[in-house]
């Protein structure tokens, strides 16, 4: 066996080796972006679900605030079917809808920009891998070619 086909069966292995090596590092780099994404969308259930118990609060505090004003009008011997007395306490209670609309909405969008960001992982896993197998298949390529080029023309190649 020459030294050329030894050198060109050695490059051969180590293009393969570096072309294995460049799939193993793009799927590891989509591990990782896929395991990003499963967070980000657990962060996004969170965020629904903190929201969920925020307006629930919201919405017990207002049933006993407004409750807490009628038997205070009612003590007083005020009547609370009309007039100011009924005015304030739908005020208070359109202000706690308010508030429970605006935590809401707060949560929606902090939950979709987290799903959002998912989707953003979900898309570079994709991308590391089609990179990994598109890094490996130049390297074969130009290893191939080398490789090729060596047999063909031994003497451009000192050894």
């Amino acid at each position: 066996m020459s030294l050329l086909t030894v050198a060109t069966s050695l490059a051969l292995g180590g293009t393969a080796v570096s072309a294995g090596s460049q799939i193993a590092q793009g799927n590891s780099q989509a591990n990782v972006m896929e395991a990003n994404a499963k967070v980000a969308e657990q962060q996004a259930a969170a965020e629904q679900e903190s929201a969920k118990q925020e307006t629930l609060k919201l919405s017990r505090q207002s049933r006993q605030t407004i409750g807490t004003q009628a038997a205070m009008y009612g003590a007083s011997g005020i009547d609370i079917s009309s007039g100011s007395p009924l005015d304030v306490m739908a005020r208070t209670a359109a202000n706690y809808e308010s508030d429970i609309q605006t935590v809401g909405y707060a949560g929606d969008t902090r939950a979709a920009a987290d799903q959002y960001q998912a989707d953003i992982y979900r898309y570079g896993a994709k991308a590391q891998r089609l990179g990994g197998y598109l890094g490996a298949g130049a390297t074969l390529l130009n290893g191939v070619g080398k490789s090729l080029l060596m047999s063909k023309y031994p003497s451009q190649w000192s050894l």
